[in-house]
């Protein structure tokens, strides 16, 4: 149904539920560059939107929403569960970036290796490493490919 004469479509955010808004909106700004977004002081954001913020990186936004007593991601039937299965930001120097957040030797590093385009079909393919942000939600950081 989408046309042509809608115009361009955009990824604009991704809303996540967090133990913790201020320490997860900590973790982003600290380990992944974001920013914080200020909010409107309106009644309707706030009776809309009572508990969350959003943060941002460039034209992206994470909308956090506070779920104090969720349970952590499960990995047992990962392949068969419906929702958001990661986020995934490409960075220019991811190389410089991953000796850095090595050395750090706070953040889990779950996957650090190279794909072919055979595996994922990208042109040229990718550099890929995964890991978790504070909650455990699956973060993939992919270097960045000139796709032309």
């Amino acid at each position: 149904m989408y046309k042509e004469e809608y115009g361009m479509l955009r990824f604009q955010h991704a809303g996540i539920h967090v133990n913790s808004i201020k320490e997860t909106a900590a973790w982003y700004k600290d380990v992944l560059g974001f920013q914080d977004v200020p909010t409107p002081d309106s009644a309707i954001m706030k009776g809309c939107f009572p508990n969350s913020q959003l943060i941002k990186n460039g034209d992206f936004y994470l909308e956090l929403y506070e779920v104090p007593d969720a349970s952590g991601f499960d990995w047992v039937g990962l392949e068969y569960n419906v929702g958001v299965k990661h986020l995934s930001f490409s960075i220019e120097h991811l190389d410089k970036f991953m000796e850095d957040l090595r050395a750090r030797g706070d953040v889990k590093i779950l996957v650090d290796n190279e794909y072919s385009e055979e595996i994922c079909g990208v042109p040229g393919g990718d550099n890929a490493v995964y890991i978790l942000d504070n909650n455990g939600i699956l973060i993939e950081l992919s270097k960045v490919h000139d796709r032309g």
